[in-house]
């Protein structure tokens, strides 16, 4: 629940145990069903429910798929032509007194060279840049945004958000022109320190289950997975 309640989306209803968010299509975790039990109806009923609601609001059906979901759901939705796609890690660690970089600035707001950094290399960075202003003005929990400066450059950022005495990190990034610099490894030791300041028990991130060097870099820093989830949806045409 930590996920959901540290990064809010435009919409969210509850139908039963399953919890049906959207975001404007920015990113999949804020724009698809997650389902925690047995549905209130039928299964199949319930998969048609889901998709009106995805029709209504303007995106197309994704389901998230963890241990909680029901197991006979993977086998309908593939008999409606959903595919099973990225696979994503859910990682923990206790939250110790940690390392602040020197070179890395936690603000409350992310500046514009953090926004700019975020968005650069995304296909519609203009829309995903507005979708995340927006989300943001939606956030009502506390937040640290880190961002590493070398010779007045922005080269990584992450994000730390607070709930109760748990923290989740997310929105990390690397300017692809300087990976395997070690950026990364700093801007996470400062998020954990800024939580650990901040009160944090225990810190959460995901990862996709392909990224092998961002899962090495977190079970070097001591997070090991505590699940998994997939993504289940159709493929695109064209």
């Amino acid at each position: 629940m930590a996920g959901l309640e540290t990064w809010p989306a435009f919409h969210e209803e509850w139908y039963g145990h399953w919890v049906f968010r959207s975001a404007g299509g920015m990113t999949r975790r804020n724009n698809s069903v997650t389902p925690m039990g047995e549905p209130l109806t039928d299964l199949d009923v319930a998969i048609d429910w889901a998709e009106a609601w995805f029709d209504d609001h303007g995106i197309p059906p994704i389901f998230r798929l963890t241990e909680l979901a029901p197991p006979n759901l993977r086998k309908r939705l593939s008999e409606r032509t959903y595919e099973r796609t990225d696979t994503t890690l859910v990682m923990t660690r206790s939250t110790e007194v940690g390392h602040f970089d020197p070179n890395v600035l936690v603000s409350e707001e992310p500046t514009r060279e953090w926004r700019d950094l975020l968005v650069a290399d995304r296909p519609l960075a203009s829309e995903f840049r507005a979708s995340f202003d927006e989300l943001l003005a939606l956030a009502c929990l506390p937040s640290g945004f880190a961002e590493l400066v070398v010779g007045g450059t922005t080269r990584a950022i992450g994000q730390v958000t607070m709930s109760a005495s748990f923290a989740v990190i997310f929105n990390m990034k690397t300017d692809p022109a300087h990976r395997r610099s070690g950026y990364a490894a700093r801007t996470l030791a400062t998020l954990l320190a800024h939580a650990s300041a901040r009160g944090a028990k225990e810190t959460m991130l995901q990862v996709q289950d392909d990224n092998h060097p961002a899962i090495s870099l977190y079970s070097q820093a001591g997070f090991t997975t505590r699940y998994e989830y997939c993504y289940y949806q159709r493929p695109r045409l064209g």
